[in-house]
């Protein structure tokens, strides 16, 4: 006789609980003593959990890292990424809704920041996401070469990246307005260049 599974509400939220617990000690713990006191142990002194609890969520100081971009990556993306950086309005937009994500959740994307250049990690969503700027900017200029595409898409992902946020308004000192309206500019004037050639290409072909 086949068992049957059963979730138990309560349960359930109560994982769901600490596991927001788990994530939010990981902000407090980046920020409020760095890197090198980013343990596993300490984690779990700050979420009020045991040592275990942690290690059966998140095994490595890696995975909770990626935990806390996934929870992030969970936000809805402006528009369909395909639209997103097709036309010079919809990547100076896409890099304002973007930007005002990260004053959204500001605390949890420094976080992120200062541990992934402390410890030189790659986020797998980070990766993710250039491959698919890429091949978004390649259905929208297809007279363009692959080199141009993946160029352009590398770009584009490093201007609306959290990473480039940080630098204009933490390291370089300009105001959130400031930033947003430089990092949009820089997004406007090289799809507006996009455009342009990729017009002139698709003429010339003809």
């Amino acid at each position: 006789m086949a068992t049957r599974s059963y979730s138990s509400p309560v349960r359930e939220q109560q994982k769901s609980e600490t596991h927001d617990r788990i994530l939010e000690a990981v902000v407090r713990v980046l920020l409020d003593e760095g890197v090198y006191a980013f343990t596993v142990k300490n984690v779990a002194t700050r979420a009020h959990v045991a040592h275990r609890t942690v290690y059966r969520h998140y095994p490595t100081r890696e995975a909770l890292i990626e935990g806390v971009a996934e929870t992030l990556e969970q936000r809805p993306f402006p528009v369909a990424l395909e639209e997103a950086f097709a036309t010079p309005d919809a990547a100076e937009q896409t890099i304002r809704t973007v930007y005002a994500g990260f004053e959204e959740t500001s605390e949890w994307t420094r976080a992120i920041v200062v541990a992934t250049t402390a410890l030189g990690q790659e986020l797998k969503s980070r990766t993710r996401r250039t491959q698919s700027i890429a091949s978004a900017i390649a259905i929208a200029f297809p007279a363009l070469d692959a080199s141009t595409h993946r160029r352009a898409g590398v770009t584009l992902r490093a201007l609306g990246g959290s990473r480039h946020w940080h630098t204009l308004v933490h390291d370089m000192g300009m105001t959130p307005r400031e930033a947003v309206d430089a990092a949009a500019w820089n997004a406007r004037t090289l799809v507006e260049d996009l455009a342009r050639r990729n017009a002139a290409r698709a003429k010339e072909s003809k």
